[in-house]
Formats: structure tokens, sequence, C-alpha cells
């Protein structure tokens, strides 16, 4: 009669052998990941000392909408990749690019802003999905990291056409500011 053990030891071999199998016949591909970075167009938005101090709501989003888009195609060949499988934002910071005149601009006049993907096709069944936020703007810093979802696949969003766009809470900032960025995606393609 064999042990527990040996029993545990023989169904190791065969799951071991099973997935060694499955490899083979897979091919063995391995992905090929790499990044696609772009600027995020500025938004001038207007400031006023007095707003400010009284706390006047924010009345514009400092993103305005935008479309990311790039040559997958282009990107996939220059990669020496095969096909992507999947799209994911992996970095968003959000700056003032030019303080309009002065330089000791911050983020701090924010309370939160939300970024949601959405497609440009008419009559979609994608969903406009929210990819990055942030709740926290401290004094004194110009260029601030957004909380991204790297979870969500955009292939599905960069096939039909993509679009940025963005909600925001906060006050009229001190002064005029102009906001924008940058962003980074990872593109995992199949290895040729």
């Amino acid at each position: 009669m064999r042990s527990a053990g040996s029993w545990g030891r023989r169904w190791i071999v065969v799951l071991g052998a099973a997935a060694a199998a499955g490899l083979v016949a897979s091919g063995c591909k391995q992905g090929v990941h790499f990044d696609v970075s772009d600027d995020i167009p500025p938004t001038n938005v207007d400031g006023d000392p007095l707003l400010n101090q009284a706390g006047e709501v924010l009345p514009v989003v400092p993103l305005g909408p935008f479309a990311f888009s790039f040559d997958l195609e282009a990107e996939l060949q220059a990669h020496n990749a095969g096909p992507a499988q999947e799209i994911n934002l992996t970095e968003m910071n959000l700056a003032v690019t030019d303080g309009l005149g002065d330089n000791d601009d911050d983020l701090a006049w924010l309370s939160e802003v939300h970024v949601f993907v959405e497609s440009t096709m008419a009559g979609t069944e994608l969903p406009r999905t929210e990819i990055a936020s942030r709740s926290d703007f401290p004094d004194g810093f110009a260029v601030l990291p957004l909380n991204v979802n790297e979870e969500i696949d955009l292939l599905p969003y960069v096939e039909e056409g993509m679009m940025i766009t963005s909600e925001a809470d906060g006050i009229v900032p001190p002064d005029d500011v102009q906001v924008g960025g940058d962003l980074t995606v990872t593109i995992t393609a199949l290895a040729l």
C-alpha cells in the first residue's frame, strides 16, 4: 500500500507534466510590454485672488477633453510585437504647465479630480469609465500624480477612438494658470 505522501508526489509530477505540456502546446509565447507616453494638452484656468480668498467655486474643469491617440500598428511594429492584447494606463500626472506670469503657482486650489475614458464612436457600447483620480492637493506642488486604475483595459477604446474627459471640484485659483500634465500607457502584445 502506498502512503499518502507518495500519492501527493505523484499528483505533483502529473500536474507539473500537464503544465509543461500546456506551455509546449501554446508555443511558449512570451508577452511583449512597452510604454507609450504623451502630454496632456494644457487648459487655461482664469484666477482671481479675491474670488480665491472668498472660496468661489471653480467654474471650469482644469483639464479640457482631449483625444489620446497614437498609431497602435506603428508602435507594435517598432517594438517587433504581434497583436495588442491589452492597454493599461500606468501613470498620469497633473501639472501647472505655465503660471502665466507667476512662478509660484501650485494645484492647492483643487479639492478633487476624476478622469474618465470614453469612446468617440457613435452608438458605442463602451461605458464612460473612471481611470484616474486624486483628492489630496497639498500646498506647494505644481506637479502631482493621479491615482490610476491599472485594471481598466483601454484597448477597445483605442480601437474605437479614445477621448479623455474629467470632472473637478475646487475653488478659483489665486491667479491665472495653465494646467496640463502627461500620461503613460503600457501596451501588452503577443511576441512575434
